[in-house]
């Protein structure tokens, strides 16, 4: 099983991490930016003196070249001379001072061989950057010139203490800026995280009152945006939920009532039959049928919205012509409305109007409308189809009484009847058919005119 962690240690941990090794990042390269270039600075002028060395030793050093224009390097160099047995030659005790001597003597005894090349030479006393280079010929007395056959080691080497000692004095305050920088830094996180995890403990407290239907207050203002716009979710998903909650009961309520009234109508003719009481028993029996249809149907709807509602209905779609849906439909109540005397009128292009949606529900829908508009009809019904962009547009409108004004927003509410409405499910139904299919309905009604819209993509 993956191991949980606590956002607050997460929160912590890694951007700690992450700021302790930037920091120690930033000192690393600045060691190693400054390090190397003093080291090529310093062999810069080491190689500098080599080759006036080497100039003197071809004979091609320019004796006439003024000492003022001669440039002087940022930190002194030095060389030293020795000869085949490894004796130190030059500085000559006889003209050179007696600590130079004593300098060059500790830099030879510290260096364990000679090869050429650059060394890095430590001595009680001061660290060096050294040069090694050999030459064959004859010492002058000044340097080594190309006549003869004796071999000569030549150290050219320069003090690098000082800068050493004020490289280590930067580093050692640069580290305790960083230090500081990162405690500072810790710190200041640390107390974030500490309100972060306040402000969380205040949002968890909040849903558990959702979680448990307690009644619920404004939370105060928390530190961070994001969690105020969580809070205020969370406020709307409670108000949701009792609005779910109420709806529910209400259904039930309905529901009940709606089931109630058929069953005591079947239960008292059932009742007076069995009794004798009941004279006429075709209209007993037919009243017992009319009632258990009413039943049957009601059943059916209400567990047709409940597989709307959990998402249990299958829905199959097909690409059909609209027109041929809308004159099935009206074919189906084409009997009543002529016993009613309502004639049904059809408004539809001469060419096909294809959509892809499921048969099925959206015949349940159309027919909803149809049979509202039967209900309250007086003498006509008609029926629109046309395409409006990307969508197709179906009107139902029928010459019945107008829709009170408060009673136009509820329409489409479950359990919500008008003066001749039976059960209030009926316009919730289609109103859902249309949701599935990304599509809506709305209902517009004034006097001589009520007519319900559909449109569905095409």
């Amino acid at each position: 099983m993956k191991r949980e962690r606590t956002l607050k240690n997460h929160i912590l941990l890694w951007p700690s991490l992450i700021l302790l090794a930037s920091l120690l990042l930033v000192l690393l390269v600045f060691d190693y930016a400054t390090d190397r270039y003093i080291q090529r600075t310093i062999a810069q002028q080491i190689e500098n003196e080599i080759a006036a060395i080497d100039a003197y030793y071809a004979d091609r050093f320019d004796r006439n070249i003024p000492e003022e224009d001669a440039e002087s390097p940022i930190i002194p160099v030095y060389y030293a001379i020795l000869n085949a047995r490894q004796e130190m030659i030059d500085p000559h005790k006889e003209w050179s001072n007696e600590q130079e001597r004593r300098r060059s003597q500790s830099i030879i005894d510290s260096m364990e061989n000679m090869t050429e090349g650059s060394h890095k030479v430590s001595t009680a006393n001061a660290t060096y950057y050294v040069t090694v280079k050999q030459y064959i010929g004859t010492y002058d007395n000044f340097l080594i010139v190309d006549i003869g056959e004796e071999v000569y080691t030549v150290l050219v080497y320069s003090n690098i203490s000082s800068i050493q000692e004020l490289l280590n004095l930067v580093n050692r305050m640069l580290l305790v800026l960083l230090v500081l920088a990162g405690l500072f830094s810790l710190l200041t996180l640390f107390g974030m995280v500490r309100r972060i995890d306040k402000s969380m403990h205040k949002l968890e407290g909040y849903l558990q009152k959702v979680g448990d239907r307690e009644s619920l207050t404004v939370l105060e203002t928390l530190p961070y945006k994001e969690f105020n716009c969580m809070a205020q979710s969370v406020q709307h998903m409670s108000k949701r939920i009792d609005r779910a909650e109420q709806n529910q009961k209400t259904f039930f309520q309905n529901a009940s009532h709606e089931l109630r009234t058929p069953l005591m109508s079947i239960q008292g003719y059932a009742e007076g039959l069995d009794a004798g009481v009941v004279k006429n028993q075709k209209k007993a029996y037919e009243i017992i049928r009319k009632e258990s249809d009413k039943m049957s149907r009601l059943v059916d709807e209400i567990l047709f919205l409940s597989k709307m509602d959990t998402k249990t209905l299958h829905i199959e779609k097909e690409l059909f012509d609209c027109k041929e849906l809308l004159y099935d439909t009206s074919w189906q109540i084409h009997s009543l409305a002529k016993q009613q005397g309502i004639v049904i009128t059809h408004h539809l292009p001469a060419e096909p109007v294809f959509i892809r949606a499921s048969y099925e529900l959206m015949e349940r829908a159309v027919l909803n409308i149809l049979t509202n508009a039967l209900r309250y009809a007086k003498s006509a019904i008609t029926l629109t189809c046309s395409v409006e962009k990307t969508n197709v547009r179906i009107s139902i409108a029928n010459d019945g009484e107008e829709i009170a004004a408060q009673d136009i927003p509820h329409v489409f509410d479950r359990f919500f009847k008008g003066e001749k409405g039976q059960f209030g499910i009926g316009l919730a139904i289609t109103s859902d058919i249309m949701k599935e299919h990304n599509g809506s309905i709305s209902v517009q009604s004034q006097t001589g005119e009520t007519m319900f819209t559909m449109q569905i993509p095409l």
